[in-house]
């Protein structure tokens, strides 16, 4: 390290102030406290400011500056007289019409008179500062009306109880978060307990039978139901897994016990989350899910007529269907009872007979029990099972009407499909509606050419689709367009209700429906979709194929 070194008695040298304070990042000027002239004005204030010393040395300089005070200018001069001394928020006009804002402090220097002489000002630029505090400030106001106003209840809640709960979790080992809250309910209920309420807007208070904030409670769990758990547990996860949003329905607890059907979204920004600040809407969805349970009920309505009407289409096809096993049963019966009859009665033979009348009885009631089934008005119940099943059924109780109309019928073998979770009923429905029009179609072509096939099988995206082609005139292009459109039909006689019904039906259970003209060959091919449940072992080894 050098040291200066000097004589013995040799006065040390003086530094040039001017040039040490020309080093400062803040303003730093002198100003006589009467004239308003500049005597000195530092490099810093000629760099924030613009102006150079030159500029401002004349009487009237300081007024170029066009300075505002944060305060009455009467309360600064006030306090400058009486105690020398000044500090506060200065907003003044750069030299290039800029606005600069400064913090600035003053220390005056008073006359033998009691009058300000020179006043000395250091000051430091926070114009990026203030501006950002103001903007803040007025997003703040924007946040805090829209809380206020908006027709959604809004709810600010605390989330930094519920951190230390999930840092003990993990310090036990848990990892999957999501697992360990569809294991644990009572965990979900300690995060629910841990969530407090902050804030919360006079929405929310309507929404939740609330006469005032303190009616709430402190935390959120009262209004989460059993049921709904797990849509809170996944609005956590989405948190700690450092997603931006989260949305689901379900449905929440007013504060009388009452159930409400709504939308729950969650907003996680990071810079709230770091504060573990969370805020959160509930959108009241009652009339929307009210309506949609009408929309469903009317379409039960209409599918159960359309039923109905097939039904009685099919009439002469089930009466046929109905007889044959029921004729059998008449014939084993009278050959059970000649073999009893005979002087030395045949057990065996009449013991099989008898099986036989019984196998049929069972094939009797089980085409009684889809008739029944399909006529039944009923609820919608979704079960699992495989939907060349379904096609089958739908198969038998058209059966007689194909062969007498000359249909040849093919159920091909294209693969092993996975069940659906689907009312089997329904889907029953819209086969038998597709199997009838592709029947009636081929009635304007020769009998040698009426074909009818039925595929099953996989399409993309983990569905099954089933399909419908036959040899008849194809889609005629007048209502191409309008195929499931209620009442779109080219028959005579025809509504137009069967395909618009199939198709709410298909959408319904997550699926599609379509219409096209063969390529190589005449006739029409229609086809529908149904989404896989989930595959389990059991599917696995049980997938029918489509072979009859």
């Amino acid at each position: 390290m050098a040291t200066v070194m000097t004589q013995k008695n040799e006065a040390p040298p003086q530094p040039d102030l001017a040039a040490l304070l020309d080093l400062s990042h803040d303003t730093i000027f002198i100003r006589d406290g009467a004239t308003g002239a500049i005597s000195y004005w530092n490099a810093g204030a000629a760099r924030v400011y613009g102006w150079e010393a030159a500029d401002l040395a004349a009487p009237g300089g300081y007024g170029r500056l066009q300075s505002r005070c944060d305060v009455p200018e009467e309360t600064v001069l006030e306090e400058l007289v009486r105690t020398g001394h000044w500090q506060g928020g200065i907003t003044r006009t750069a030299r290039d019409g800029s606005e600069i804002i400064v913090s600035a402090r003053w220390a005056a220097r008073l006359r033998p008179d009691g009058s300000l002489g020179e006043i000395v000002e250091t000051a430091r630029d926070v114009t990026v500062k203030a501006v950002a505090a103001e903007e803040l400030r007025r997003s703040e106001y924007r946040y805090q009306n829209m809380f206020r106003a908006m027709a959604v209840s809004f709810w600010e809640l605390d989330f930094s109880g519920v951190k230390g709960l999930l840092r003990e979790w993990r310090d036990m080992g848990v990892e999957d978060f999501s697992a360990f809250f569809a294991a644990d309910p009572d965990a979900v209920r300690r995060v629910m307990g841990a969530t407090r309420i902050v804030d919360v807007n006079e929405k929310t208070l309507l929404l939740f039978g609330a006469a005032d904030r303190a009616e709430l409670g402190d935390t959120v769990e009262r209004f989460w139901p059993r049921d709904s758990e797990a849509v809170f547990a996944a609005s956590v996860v989405a948190a700690i897994s450092g997603k931006s949003n989260f949305e689901a329905e379900t449905k929440m607890l007013t504060v009388d016990g009452r159930e409400v059907e709504i939308l729950f979204t969650c907003s996680f920004p990071p810079e709230c989350m770091g504060r573990g600040n969370v805020l959160v809407g509930v959108l009241d969805i009652s009339g929307r899910v009210r309506a949609q349970e009408e929309v469903q009920r009317v379409q039960a309505e209409l599918a159960h007529a359309a039923r109905v009407a097939t039904l009685g289409e099919l009439a002469a096809s089930i009466a046929h269907e109905v007889n044959q096993p029921l004729a059998a049963i008449v014939n084993f019966g009278e050959a059970a009872k000649r073999w009893l009859n005979r002087p030395e009665p045949d057990m065996a033979e009449a013991a099989a007979a008898i099986e036989r009348m019984i196998g049929d009885s069972r094939r009797a009631s089980d085409i009684i029990g889809r008739i029944r089934a399909m006529a039944t008005k009923s609820v919608p119940k979704p079960t699992l099972f495989h939907p060349c099943e379904a096609v089958k059924e739908a198969v038998q109780l058209v059966r007689h009407d194909m062969q007498a109309r000359g249909v040849a019928l093919s159920i091909a073998e294209v693969e092993a499909v996975p069940r659906v979770r689907a009312d089997r009923i329904q889907i029953q429905q819209v086969a038998v509606n597709l199997i009838v029009n592709a029947v009636q179609a081929m009635a304007q072509v020769p009998e040698d050419r009426r074909a009818l096939v039925i595929r099953t099988g996989l399409a993309g995206d983990n569905m099954v689709r089933i399909e419908v082609q036959d040899s008849g005139p194809g889609i005629d292009p007048v209502v191409a367009d309008r195929l499931f459109t209620a009442f779109a039909s080219t028959k005579d006689s025809g509504m137009g209700m069967g395909l618009s019904i199939s198709r709410s039906i298909v959408e319904a259970h997550g699926g599609t429906i379509c219409g096209r003209g063969n390529e190589a060959a005449p006739g029409a091919t229609f086809s529908f979709t149904l989404p896989v449940a989930e595959m389990t072992a059991d599917d696995a080894a049980g997938a029918c194929t489509a072979a009859a």
